[in-house]
Parts: C-alpha cells; structure tokens; sequence
C-alpha cells in the first residue's frame, strides 16, 4: 500500500493521516514475530509517501475463506478462532489494541489465520493522538464493539467482543446481528 497525504492538508490533518499510515507498522514491530499476526515492512523512497509491503496469500482474507467454503467444520473454526486469540494476547501485552478485528482483516495463509490491518489500532503508550478522529464517521459492520461506537474507553475486551462475533459467524453461519 502507498500512502501519500493530500496536499491541501492541515498540520493536525497531516499530522493524523502520517501516524494512521504508520500505526500497522509500528504495531507490528512492537509485537513483534508472531506466527499468528500478518508481517509489514517499509519501503524508502525519495518523495516522502509511506510504503508498506507485505506477503500475498491466494487464498485471500477469512471473509474470502468462509465465502469459499460455506460451512466450516467446527474443528477448522476453533482453531482459527484460538490462533487469532493468541495473536490478540499476544498484542494485548505489548499494550496493542487492535480495534477493528474482523475477517477482512484475517489473511489466511497456507490455513493458518494471520491478523492484519492494524491501521486503527491503539497503542497504550503513543501520545494519546487516536486514528479515529470522529468515531461517528465509522460504519458499524457487527463487529465493531459498542464502546467504540460510542466514543468510550476501550480495552482487551473490545478486541474480543470482535472475536465473539466472528466466532459465532464461523460456527452459525452469519453474524449474531448486522450492527
């Protein structure tokens, strides 16, 4: 992906768009390797934009997976619901809140689920400049969490309430509600 701010940007505006293009970058490499969370990369170039580079995966995002296989057997939906679990833990306790889990934001690659996407993720220790600017402007999937909705404090939990949902989906076949 390339980022490149629009020119008639104010500094606060800038300012925001720089750290949510750079916020999956950062998440990640705090995190660290984990088998489990999708890897990211920076490219340089000379004229300022913001390059991130990743693997590619043919079978696509979970989305893309459950479309393709219908029904999941219960055994595959544990497991992808436990890897992604992991890879939550995982950033949970390197203060990494991701904030909009769901399976557009799963890449499945070779059967393994690896989380993605970490542009709205929060970071407990950055300097408190959130990347959802105005929380009315997000569209309410089911899978965004209440709080988040609603402008309040979030924490873990928000993370698997999202995991809730996406758990149920891969068990019943559709979300427990639309938003």
């Amino acid at each position: 992906r390339i980022f490149r701010p629009p020119l008639d940007s104010t500094k606060e505006e800038k300012e925001r768009f720089v750290k949510k293009a750079l916020n999956t970058l950062s998440a990640v490499a705090k995190i660290g390797d984990h088998p489990n969370i999708h890897k990211v990369y920076l490219i340089p170039n000379d004229y300022g934009d913001i390059i991130e580079m990743s693997d590619w995966s043919e079978t696509g995002t979970l989305h893309d997976f459950m479309q393709q296989h219908g029904a999941i057997k219960k055994e595959t939906a544990f497991k992808i619901c436990k890897d992604i679990a992991t890879a939550l833990r995982t950033a949970h306790k390197e203060g990494v809140i991701h904030r909009a889990v769901k399976p557009d934001n799963v890449l499945m690659m070779n059967g393994i689920p690896k989380l993605t996407n970490f542009d709205l993720s929060y970071q407990l220790e950055d300097n408190r400049l959130t990347v959802i600017a105005d929380v009315s402007q997000l569209k309410d999937d089911g899978y965004i969490a209440p709080e988040i909705l609603a402008g309040e404090d979030i924490d873990e939990g928000t993370d698997f309430f999202s995991l809730g949902v996406i758990a149920y989906q891969l068990l019943v076949g559709s979300k427990p509600f639309a938003s």
